[in-house]
């Protein structure tokens, strides 16, 4: 008997689209359920209602890791306009920071500090490190956006952890090299990619002083 033809290859982005999907509704599920079970438990089951927050946690790091793939596959040309940075760091902070709340944490930033951004794609990269650093982190979070020298401006995130493994700086090279650290590869692999696309970098630096620390350089938008 012949060999059967060989199948058309499938769109990656459609496979991706697709997992996001199916997945998004997953999620959604457990979000339901797990508000559902905590407004049902008494005021004294504090186990049970931390088993519930680490739950959607996790279901939460699932929906970043689906986005950050998906965002890879799909790069879509960036949609520049001006916009603060400072501002977005700000706003990022408030929103991710909230859900760490035993972690000593501060931010600092010295706006205005315009930049001519894909705001969607710039905030979500933003979250997504600094979520990851929260969740590496032992103690202590720092946050800062500021201006330097030259017309440009960072966004740092520091944290106290273990310094970055070659397998995780891999992925700033190239996304996928393997699954090690997938959960931070991906934040640092779209960050990579974001910043290409802004005309900035990305660095990512370890000291005994400082631990572990990720810095994103923009150029500034001129006047």
């Amino acid at each position: 008997m012949p060999d059967p033809a060989p199948s058309a290859a499938v769109p990656s982005d459609l496979v991706a689209r697709t997992l996001r999907h199916e997945v998004s509704d997953l999620l959604q599920s457990v979000y339901s359920t797990v508000a559902i079970l905590a407004k049902l438990l008494p005021p004294d089951a504090e186990r049970e209602r931390r088993l519930l927050g680490d739950l959607r946690l996790r279901a939460e790091v699932c929906r970043d890791q689906i986005d950050a793939a998906h965002d890879l596959l799909r790069p879509h040309p960036a949609d520049l306009t001006v916009l603060d940075l400072a501002e977005l760091a700000d706003q990022t902070a408030a929103a991710v920071l909230a859900r760490f709340a035993p972690l000593d944490t501060s931010v600092e930033t010295a706006g205005p500090l315009p930049v001519s951004a894909d705001g969607r794609r710039l905030g979500g990269v933003l979250a997504l490190l600094l979520r990851n650093a929260c969740q590496a982190a032992r103690q202590r979070v720092r946050v800062r956006a500021a201006a330097l020298r030259g017309g440009q401006a960072e966004w740092v995130v520091r944290w106290d952890g273990q310094p970055p493994s070659a397998e995780l700086l891999a992925w700033l090279e190239r996304p996928f090299p393997s699954v090690a650290e997938a959960r931070y590869g991906l934040g640092l692999a779209l960050a990579r990619q974001v910043m290409d696309q802004h005309g900035g970098r990305v660095e990512v630096t370890h000291s005994a002083a400082d631990g572990c620390c990720v810095r994103l350089v923009l150029p500034l938008a001129r006047e």
